[in-house]
């Protein structure tokens, strides 16, 4: 971990395998920390792994979310918003409570989906992920239809690939 002198704050970072459960060895940093965690940043692995992670239903994933503290926050970054509901669904499965939600989606670099473990909604009313409001529901039901439409291409392309071979 890093620390400045004299803040409160610190930051560390640690690879792992997000494909694997957190107790597997490759996982160690992430899962002797997680308890202690703050913020949990996933950043440009869940697309680019997404057929491992659903082979394995997100174990880490689930793993993670049930080993972190209350109150802390998860904020994964990726190039699509494909699997946003299917991370959340594993994550709704996971923790009890209110899971407060944020999709904030139109960044120039890629997509973006915040959720916090067992935190009560604030005085904003802060969106609760078991019951989304409507603007957080129609992304959640766009993201799963951009899901089916991109496995369909996956699928024609394959299917393509083959009849040439």
């Amino acid at each position: 971990a890093s620390q400045s002198r004299g803040s409160r704050h610190a930051v560390s970072f640690h690879g792992g395998d997000v494909t694997i459960p957190l107790d597997a060895a490759r996982n160690a940093a992430v899962a002797a920390r997680i308890g202690d965690a703050d913020v949990v940043v996933t950043s440009y692995v869940v697309a680019e792994n997404a057929v491992a992670l659903r082979a394995r239903d997100y174990v880490f994933f689930r793993n993670l979310f049930r080993e972190a503290k209350d109150g802390c926050l998860f904020v994964f970054a990726e190039t699509t918003h494909r699997l946003w509901p299917e991370i959340l669904r594993a994550a709704l499965e996971e923790l009890d409570g209110p899971v407060p939600l944020s999709l904030p989606t139109y960044l120039e670099s890629g997509s973006t989906m915040i959720f916090q473990k067992s935190a009560a909604p604030d005085e904003d009313d802060a969106p609760d992920a078991r019951r989304p409001r409507d603007d957080h529901a129609s992304l959640l039901r766009r993201f799963a239809v951009d899901n089916a439409a991109h496995e369909r291409k996956l699928r024609h392309q394959r299917a393509a690939l083959l009849a040439d071979s």
